[in-house]
């Protein structure tokens, strides 16, 4: 943004026939434009507006998707409204920050669903008016956006309060998940249905094959497992992406959120956040290779079946905190009772999304 003009005008001298709602035109009416701001390209605008109380954050939106219909989308600009207020003495960041709290997380929500996750668990308080006491839950992803967190609130009193804020940051024990306790048994119970399931077939090839070798010759019979011995242990891709993790190269550029995949929907590319792993392995030298994934949406447990061979490269390739695209169908897992990805074709590592 760099072109500049200074307004310092009443909103209703600048959008003189503009159509809100009634309880955003009580709340305008007293609001000042300040500024308007045009990026280089000419298809970028930001309207900076003073109002004389807090606005809830969803007006301010509501008000901007009423702007941007009537008077910017026939010119092709997208519209950002940056507010602030101009709040008298009666308000310490203490208070503006109390009224202000609700629309504090929607602000951080609409910039990142992690930062979001991290703060709503977090205890906020003041032991001074302009002193803040951050407690943040001691994970390792609070700890690494700390920095970000301290960025956001220090931007959001800035540029909505004009004030200054220190804020001191501790971390916490954190609080048991009831949604990652079920979903660890959910993991648990299914991989050892699976493995289960697993070994009587096994037990029963076995019986099958004592079955047969009795009428037929020992030498075949240790010529098949000379064979078995010596079966060639695929390597996890044979992409020559770095980044690919398992499987083939795919086309990654439709993704689909978590929460709208279903049994059934065919094949979809998903991309998220690993939240665990688990390794489990069976008595031919195979492993179920586990882990939950989620967007931040809804989570959904993937498997990969491999040897036992690759169990290194795919620990050190697919750890908890790691963000992955991958490509494979979901379907109804007839063990959990509920939707699982293990139809998996590819894997490739991305950077963190959020």
């Amino acid at each position: 943004m760099d072109k500049g003009q200074i307004m310092d005008q009443g909103f209703f001298n600048v959008f003189t026939d503009v159509s809100i709602e009634d309880r955003m035109t009580s709340i305008v009416e007293n609001s000042k434009i300040s500024r308007v701001v045009t990026n280089k390209a000419g298809d970028k605008v930001r309207v900076y507006i003073e109002f004389p109380v807090i606005v809830p954050k969803s007006r301010i939106w509501d008000l901007e998707k009423a702007l941007q219909k009537q008077y910017f989308d026939r010119e092709g600009k997208k519209l950002e409204i940056v507010e602030s207020f101009l709040l008298s003495d009666v308000y310490t960041p203490a208070s503006a920050f109390e009224a202000y709290y609700d629309s504090f997380l929607d602000e951080i929500h609409s910039r990142s669903n992690i930062l979001y996750t991290v703060v709503k668990k977090a205890d906020i308080s003041f032991d001074k008016d302009d002193h803040m006491k951050l407690v943040l839950e001691d994970t390792g992803v609070a700890r690494d956006r700390t920095d970000d967190i301290l960025a956001v609130i220090n931007a959001i009193y800035k540029i909505r309060f004009m004030r200054d804020i220190v804020i001191d940051v501790s971390y916490k024990k954190p609080a048991a998940s009831r949604y990652m306790e079920a979903s660890d048994e959910k993991i648990e119970n299914a991989i050892n249905k699976i493995i289960t399931n697993i070994e009587i077939n096994e037990e029963n090839s076995a019986l099958m094959l004592e079955d047969t070798s009795g009428d037929a010759k020992g030498g075949k019979g240790k010529k098949g497992k000379g064979k078995e011995e010596e079966k060639e242990v695929r390597p996890l891709t044979r992409s020559t992406n770095p980044m690919m993790i398992f499987g083939r190269d795919f086309d990654g550029n439709k993704v689909m959120s978590i929460s709208d995949i279903f049994d059934g929907i065919g094949e979809v590319v998903l991309r998220g956040m690993v939240l665990s792993t688990d390794i489990r392995h069976t008595r031919n030298g195979k492993i179920i290779f586990s882990f939950g994934l989620t967007d931040f949406s809804d989570s959904v447990m993937c498997k990969l079946f491999l040897d036992e061979a690759l169990e290194g490269d795919i620990s050190s390739a697919i750890k908890k905190g790691s963000f992955i695209k991958l490509i494979g169908e979901p379907e109804d897992d007839k063990y959990i009772h509920e939707l699982s990805m293990s139809h998996i074709r590819g894997t490739v590592s991305i950077p963190d999304f959020t």
